[in-house]
């Protein structure tokens, strides 16, 4: 039971972290209408990435990402994916295309805080 539980709610935070890069990358508001604060940018792994906040302030991100560039944080296994993430101050980071994504558990995907690191 326990095992479904863990595969429903990674399931649910991938679909989260996709939906936000396909939001984020299909136009200044995203697709949705979604307005995400642009936070700057940072030197990250072999580039500079612009920071994007979806219902998050930009000293969270900013921070967040400057430990997931860092390589700080929990590594964590997906079970249903095998792909390897980084919990950092409950933020689950992963890669995407193009980027970084972050998202915190507990919402239905596309509701909840997410976090984004675009290459420039």
């Amino acid at each position: 039971m326990q095992a479904r539980m863990d595969k429903m709610r990674t399931t649910a935070i991938g679909a989260a972290v996709a939906l936000t890069l396909l939001l984020t990358t299909a136009g200044p508001a995203g697709a949705g209408g979604l307005h995400f604060r642009h936070c700057g940018t940072l030197k990250g792994p072999g580039a500079r990435f612009s920071i994007l906040a979806y219902k998050a302030r930009c000293p969270v991100a900013r921070t967040v990402f400057k430990a997931v560039f860092a390589g700080k944080g929990r590594r964590r296994r997906d079970p249903a994916t095998g792909q390897v993430d980084r919990v950092v101050d409950g933020w689950i980071c992963g890669t995407a295309a193009g980027g970084f994504s972050c998202a915190k558990p507990g919402h239905r995907p596309g509701t909840g805080p997410s976090l984004n690191a675009l290459a420039q």
